[in-house]
């Protein structure tokens, strides 16, 4: 048997006209989003320690959806940071650069157009050599974009599991925040505002 509206499509089609399509907010929640990453560290010095200055290229994306959206947001990065060594077995360092973030957004019913954003990301990082395959680490990172006046904001832990030469798998929990403004739709959406939490997986090449 086909199924009718889902409720919030009703909802937000009663309030847009009830209201003269005023601007709405959409703020939705996500507790089992999927995170896949990939990475690349090249170090300028000829060290693979995690120690001097290094250069980092990779891809984040995040799906999911509420009862509300579903999403898929991507983004690439290119930065330079400086890493120092932390105790005997620790490291931790800022890396700072530009990010582009590509928004996928479909909402029930609406059709919204949210355009990419670029702007500064810069980020906080840190790891521990508990053995010499395994690496507990956490990241903390904030970017703006400006053209679309947008930003993310997220904290991941995890761990890299080091079973190959210059190559790890990691896994981890992560949690982003997602605010995205200037979203062109038929019924006056202008912002999205999304929590997404859930695994992060990726592949984390350094040389």
């Amino acid at each position: 048997m086909p199924q009718g509206p889902r409720p919030f499509g009703v909802a937000l089609a009663g309030a847009c006209l009830l209201s003269g399509c005023v601007n709405i907010d959409i703020d939705e929640t996500d507790h089992s989003a999927l995170f896949l990453d990939a990475r690349v560290r090249k170090g300028l010095d000829g060290s693979e320690d995690h120690s001097g200055p290094h250069v980092e290229l990779g891809w984040t994306s995040a799906q999911g959806e509420t009862d509300a959206l579903e999403y898929s947001i991507g983004a690439a990065f290119l930065g330079m940071g400086l890493e120092a060594p932390l105790g005997d077995q620790g490291w931790v360092g800022p890396v700072a650069g530009i990010r582009w973030q590509v928004n996928d957004l479909d909402p029930a019913l609406v059709e919204l157009d949210a355009d990419d954003g670029v702007g500064p990301y810069i980020a906080l990082e840190g790891g521990w050599h508990a053995t010499s395959w395994l690496e507990p680490y956490a990241r903390a990172e904030v970017a703006l974009y400006l053209n679309e006046y947008s930003s993310t904001g997220g904290f991941e832990a995890g761990a890299r599991l080091h079973f190959i030469e210059h190559t790890a798998l990691f896994a981890g929990w992560r949690f982003a925040q997602y605010n995205i403004d200037d979203v062109d739709s038929a019924v006056g959406i202008s912002k999205v505002e999304l929590d997404a939490s859930g695994l992060v997986l990726g592949l984390d090449l350094s040389f």
